[in-house]
């Protein structure tokens, strides 16, 4: 079943974004640089890259609920959700286990 609401998808070099799109969500996406452009979303996916930038994450969780997709490193669960994230995935993760932490993440918003 399709939902008919897009996720925007902060994601500066577009690696997580197109790990997203062979998830087989139910819901679109798009892929935005900037916070401003997720205001209204029922939650952003922030990608990141290496090691987590603390300010970043709280900057953007501050702005829009924020599930982290994190790339290349595994950033604490309670760091990120200290920073206001909502969730956290990461490339390592099954796709069942990352797909089930996105849409529980839409379920909840």
């Amino acid at each position: 079943m399709a939902l008919e609401i897009g996720i925007p998808v902060i994601d500066p070099y577009g690696s997580v974004f197109r790990l997203l799109r062979t998830l087989g969500l139910p819901f679109g996406m798009w892929r935005v640089d900037d916070a401003a452009e997720a205001a209204n979303a029922p939650f952003a996916i922030l990608g990141v890259y290496g090691k987590p930038d603390p300010a970043a994450i709280a900057a953007v969780a501050r702005r829009v609920p924020t599930v982290l997709y994190s790339v290349m490193a595994r950033p604490s669960y309670d760091d990120a959700i200290a920073l206001g994230a909502i969730d956290v995935v990461s490339d390592g993760m099954a796709p069942t286990a990352a797909r089930a932490v996105l849409l529980n993440a839409l379920e909840r918003r």
